[in-house]
C-alpha cells in the first residue's frame, strides 16, 4: 500500500486521520505515533488499553485486510483498520471497551481483557 501526501495526515472534526503500510512498518509504533501526532498531552502507555501482541497478530495472522479495530485509550478514541489506515478522534470519549469486528471472520482474534 502506498500512501499518498493526502492519505498521510489531516485533522477534521476533532479526528487526525492517517495512513501506513502494515508490511513494512510495525503498527504499534504507527498508532502511538498517530496519538502522539493527535493529541498535545501525555496519554498511558499503549499497553495500558490494548496488548499490543493482540494488535501486531492482527496484521500478521490474517489474510483479510477487511477488520477493524476499536479502542479508547487515555482520552482519544483509536479506530485501526486492517488495510492500514488509523482514526485518532480526539472529541469523543466513548465508554465501551474495545472492539474487533472482522467482516470475513478470517483471523479469530477478538478484544483482549
Amino acid at each position: 500500500m502506498t500512501a499518498s501526501a493526502a492519505d498521510v495526515s489531516a485533522v477534521d472534526d476533532g479526528v487526525y486521520r492517517t495512513t501506513f503500510d502494515p508490511s513494512v512498518r510495525d503498527p504499534c509504533l504507527a498508532v502511538v505515533e498517530a496519538i502522539e501526532a493527535a493529541t498535545d498531552g501525555e496519554l498511558p502507555v499503549l499497553a495500558e488499553s490494548i496488548d499490543p501482541d493482540t494488535l501486531v497478530r492482527l496484521f500478521e495472522s490474517t489474510a483479510s485486510e477487511s477488520w477493524m479495530m476499536n479502542f479508547q485509550h487515555g482520552t482519544v478514541e483509536v479506530t485501526v483498520w486492517g488495510t492500514g489506515r488509523i482514526h485518532v478522534d480526539t472529541g469523543s470519549v466513548g465508554d465501551a471497551p474495545g472492539t474487533v469486528d472482522d467482516a470475513s471472520a478470517s483471523s479469530g482474534a477478538g478484544p483482549t481483557s
